[in-house]
C-alpha cells in the first residue's frame, strides 16, 4: 500500500482554482452552473461581474494580498508577468499569480472558442464524410471498383481469379491559423467582452473556412484525377440547365440510379438524398417536395412527396453577380464518398495554442485548424447548371 500525501497549501489551491475556473466559464458562456465548492468558498457573485479585474482581485485575496492598493495597470502587471509579480506584491519567493491567470483564462478561452465553433452554422455536414491524416504529406483516397462476379463453379474446375479497377483522389492538409490576445488595454479597460467577442469571431472565422473549403470544391468544379470535371458529362452528372421543377429533379434522380461502377459492369442505383440549392431556390425547392395532401387531379400529384427528400439551402452556391443559380442532387455519403474535410489527426475542429511570454505585458491566444476538403468521388453527386 502506497501512501500519497497531499500538502494542505496545494489541496487548497487546487479547489480554488477549480472553483474559479468553473465561475469564469459561467462569466464567459454567459451559461453554466455555479458548483458547489464556487458557492462555499463565496465565488458565486464574481460570476455577475463580467471583469478582468474582477478575477484578478479574487487570486490576490486568495494569496492573502489586498488588491486595492493596485491599479488596474498594476494588476495587469502582476498578473501576466512574474517578475512584475514579484516587485508589486513583495513576494520575491512562491507567488505565481501570473499562472493562476493565465491558466485560468486559457482553459476557458479554448473552451469558449470550441463551444463557438461548435454552434456556428455549417450546412455541409450531412452531405459530407469526415477523414482523418496522420501528417501533411500527400495522400491518396482510393475508390475500388467491382468485385469480381460470382460464376457458377462446375464440380471439378478450378475457381478463377479476377481483377477490379480502381483509381485514387489526393488529398492534402494545409495550417490555417489567427492570433488573439489579451492585451494591457482590454485589461486596463477590463473589457471582458472585448476578449468574448474576439474568441466568438475566431470560432467563426474558423467555421466559415470549413465551409469555404468545402463549397470552394463544388463551385470551383476542378479537374479529378480522370482528367475530368468533377460535375461533367464525361461523369454522367451534369444535367441539363434549368428551374427547379419536377423534370429536373427527375433527370438527376434518373442520373443518380444510372451510376454504374468503376468497372462499368454493375448499377449502382444510387438514391437521392439531399437537394442543395442557393438560398434563392430554398423555398422552391422545400414546395417542390412538399406533401400535396388535396391535389386536384391526378397530373397535380407530387411524386416527390414522402420519399425522404431533404433541402440544404446554402449562399455560397450563387455567383457574386446573383445570375448563376446551379443546384444540386446529392446521395447519401454512406452509400458513397462525396466530399471529404480532413484533419489532423487528434484534432476535431478549431485548436487552441496559448503563448506566454514572461517579458512581454500579455497573453497571446493562437487558434489553428489543419483541415483539407476534397471531392473523392463523382457518382454521389449530381448538377443541374441552371443561371437563370
Amino acid at each position: 500500500h502506497v501512501s500519497v500525501k497531499v500538502d494542505e497549501g496545494e489541496r487548497k489551491h487546487n479547489r480554488f482554482f477549480s472553483a474559479m475556473e468553473n465561475v469564469v466559464e459561467v462569466m464567459m458562456s454567459r451559461s453554466g452552473k455555479i458548483g458547489d465548492d464556487a458557492k462555499q468558498l463565496g465565488l458565486s457573485k464574481l460570476a455577475k461581474r463580467n471583469s478582468f479585474s474582477a478575477i484578478a482581485e479574487e487570486i490576490l485575496a486568495f494569496r492573502g494580498i489586498r488588491s486595492n492598493q493596485f491599479s488596474r495597470d498594476e494588476l495587469f502587471r502582476i498578473m501576466t508577468s512574474q517578475r512584475e509579480a514579484n516587485t508589486l506584491t513583495r513576494a520575491a519567493t512562491g507567488y505565481h499569480s501570473t499562472d493562476d491567470f493565465s491558466s485560468l483564462m486559457g482553459s476557458n478561452v479554448g473552451r469558449l472558442l470550441r463551444r463557438e465553433y461548435e454552434i456556428a452554422p455549417q450546412t455541409f455536414r450531412s452531405f459530407t464524410v469526415s477523414g482523418v491524416l496522420r501528417d501533411f504529406r500527400a495522400s491518396d483516397r482510393v475508390q475500388t471498383g467491382d468485385f469480381p462476379a460470382l460464376v457458377k463453379k462446375n464440380e471439378g474446375v478450378e475457381i478463377k481469379y479476377g481483377t477490379s479497377s480502381d483509381s485514387k483522389e489526393t488529398i492534402q492538409l494545409a495550417t490555417y491559423a489567427s492570433g488573439i490576445a489579451l492585451t494591457r488595454e482590454l485589461f486596463v479597460n477590463d473589457d471582458l467582452d472585448g476578449l468574448m467577442r474576439m474568441i466568438r469571431n475566431s470560432a467563426q472565422a474558423g467555421a466559415n473556412l470549413e465551409s469555404d473549403l468545402v463549397y470552394g470544391v463544388i463551385n470551383s468544379n476542378a479537374n479529378m484525377a480522370d482528367g475530368n470535371a468533377l460535375f461533367s458529362s464525361a461523369h454522367g452528372n451534369l444535367g441539363t440547365a434549368g428551374a427547379l421543377s419536377v423534370t429536373t429533379l427527375s433527370e438527376l434522380r434518373e442520373k443518380l440510379r444510372n451510376m454504374k461502377t468503376l468497372d462499368d459492369r454493375s448499377y449502382m442505383n444510387l438514391m437521392l438524398k439531399y437537394i442543395l440549392v442557393p438560398v434563392s431556390l430554398e423555398t422552391g425547392a422545400q414546395k417542390l417536395i412538399a406533401t400535396n395532401l388535396y391535389p386536384a387531379t391526378t397530373a397535380d400529384e407530387n411524386p416527390f412527396r414522402n420519399v425522404g427528400l431533404e433541402v440544404i439551402a446554402e449562399p455560397r452556391l450563387t455567383d457574386n453577380a446573383g445570375t448563376s443559380r446551379p443546384w444540386y442532387g446529392i446521395v447519401d455519403p454512406a452509400v458513397v464518398d462525396t466530399i471529404e474535410l480532413a484533419r489532423l489527426e487528434g484534432q476535431t475542429g478549431i485548436e487552441m495554442r496559448q503563448e506566454d511570454d514572461i517579458n512581454t505585458l500579455g497573453i497571446k491566444y493562437v487558434a489553428y485548424m489543419d483541415v483539407a476538403a476534397k471531392a473523392i468521388d463523382w457518382r454521389g453527386m449530381t448538377k443541374n447548371p441552371y443561371a437563370g
